[in-house]
């Protein structure tokens, strides 16, 4: 098992959730959580009634092919790139995981 010391990124302070989901909600640009196992996001700022038209509620209904629908068709190919790309790489660093932190070291 990796030492908690080993784990990057470990000596940043923790940030109250109240302080991030006030950063999120007040943002003027859209930012969005999606879960590409689900194909759904989980989260969609209020900002994007300002800049899309659809209020977060209304995008977080629709569905994966909705969604891509209203990609603009010259984005859509670089779209399905990168979630091809988040794809592997979440393979990737399950794989990683696996052979690093949970098996033991000999």
């Amino acid at each position: 098992m990796a030492d908690k010391s080993d784990i990057p990124g470990d000596d940043i302070p923790d940030i109250p959730v109240s302080l991030l989901r006030s950063l999120l909600d007040n943002s003027s640009d859209v930012i969005y959580f999606y879960n590409i196992r689900t194909e759904r996001y989980e989260y969609i700022s209020p900002s994007a009634v300002n800049v899309v038209g659809y209020s977060a509620e209304e995008l977080m209904a629709i569905d994966a092919a909705s969604a891509r629908a209203m990609i603009h068709p010259e984005d859509l190919p670089g779209f399905m790139e990168a979630i091809s790309c988040l794809n592997r790489a979440r393979h990737f660093i399950s794989h990683w995981l696996r052979r690093k932190l949970i098996r033991p070291q000999r």
